[in-house]
């Protein structure tokens, strides 16, 4: 199965490719510092970057984090902070609701580079509006060549809209109360506007980058080749996704560190 990796063209499947990746990036970057620790980015093109977290000799890394640039940008009023950036990652969870389409719904967006920030800062941005350069990195998809055909397939059964969303990382689900820990796992159903097939510069492997239209909104969303055969305008895409994106708010400009 893919994984969030293969959305952006790496093939990573094993702890050892995790491992040699880490060490490529050690050598081909070079590492700064923050109040959390040693950080390096690799950029891949003008679209992808992974945020190293780790050592800089690229042993044991805390993690590495995914970034893949927005083709358009979504804005949220920001509920709170679900998980402040700590020792051993750089990134932060951030509840948001999405307030820039008719239908209004809450999701949860995991913010690569909010290390950056500082603790007093990343406060103030509790309860503003902000701009989200938000992106969703596919982990399942079904896809319908359109919407007669997706309902066609439900059959009269009971199922998510060809349009909807359930933001299924802000809450647990019948029987998981006890475990439950927040993410920004969100369940996704929408209709693709513009479709693109790139290739990752860093290892020449393809992947998808499209526009999903959703209750008014429109998401950024990568995905593996293996997903989908053939991708095209007015398909209907359902699948489980991951948020992750950046803060683009013109109020957040003060960094920590550089």
């Amino acid at each position: 199965m893919a994984n969030d990796y293969y959305c952006i063209g790496l093939d990573i499947t094993t702890d050892d490719d995790l491992h040699d990746f880490a060490m490529h990036m050690a050598v081909q970057t070079d590492f700064k510092h923050s109040e959390y620790g040693p950080y390096a980015v690799l950029q891949g093109g003008d679209r992808i970057e992974l945020w190293y977290y780790g050592n800089e000799d690229g042993v044991n890394p805390y993690s590495i984090e995914l970034y893949h640039r927005s083709l358009s940008i979504v804005i949220g009023s920001v509920w709170g902070w679900v998980r402040f950036p700590e020792d051993r990652t750089g990134s932060g969870l951030l509840s948001v609701f999405l307030n820039d389409a008719n239908v209004q719904f809450p999701l949860n967006v995991e913010i690569v580079d909010a290390f950056l920030y500082t603790a007093s800062f990343l406060e103030k941005v509790e309860s503003a509006e902000c701009e989200l350069d938000l992106t969703l990195f596919a982990r399942s998809m079904e896809i319908s060549e359109n919407e007669a055909k997706y309902y066609e397939k439900l059959d009269g059964r009971k199922g998510l809209a060809a349009e909807g969303c359930i933001p299924c990382g802000m809450f647990p689900l019948e029987g998981q109360e006890k475990n439950f820990v927040p993410t920004a796992t969100v369940l996704l159903s929408g209709t693709v506007t513009e479709v693109e097939r790139l290739e990752n510069p860093l290892t020449g492997i393809a992947y998808w980058s499209f526009i999903l239209s959703c209750l008014g909104h429109t998401f950024s969303v990568v995905a593996p080749l293996e997903y989908a055969k053939t991708l095209c305008k007015g398909n209907i895409v359902k699948g489980f996704f991951w948020a992750s994106g950046k803060i683009r708010a013109t109020v957040l400009t003060d960094k920590a560190s550089s």
